[in-house]
């Protein structure tokens, strides 16, 4: 969705749901390895001025802040099953100009 500003340039607003289902980080279907399905969901609110010159960007991930795994590898016996975990609800702020 696009709002025009007549003397400043234009504001859209943004947003996105993804989701990803289950999944087992190896072959072996090992369910230590096994990630249950989790749906993120991210928004954008970006202002570009009436030249195109400049540019910002309001930015929100993981809005739920939801708790999910990247990867996950079984590293039996000495360090069990090791987790890289996905970043948090993450808030952002970008500014810029086009040359």
């Amino acid at each position: 969705m696009a709002l025009a500003l007549e003397r400043y340039g234009t504001i859209t607003l943004g947003g996105e749901y993804r989701y990803q289902s289950d999944v087992y980080f190896n072959i072996y279907q090992d369910p230590a390895t096994h990630e249950d399905g989790y749906g993120l969901i991210n928004a954008n609110l970006d202002f570009a001025d009436k030249r195109g010159d400049w540019y910002a960007q309001l930015f929100a991930r993981n809005l739920a802040n939801t708790l999910y795994a990247e990867n996950r590898y079984r590293a039996d016996p000495l360090a069990g099953t090791l987790r890289m975990w996905g970043p948090p609800r993450t808030l952002g702020l970008r500014i810029g100009r086009r040359w």
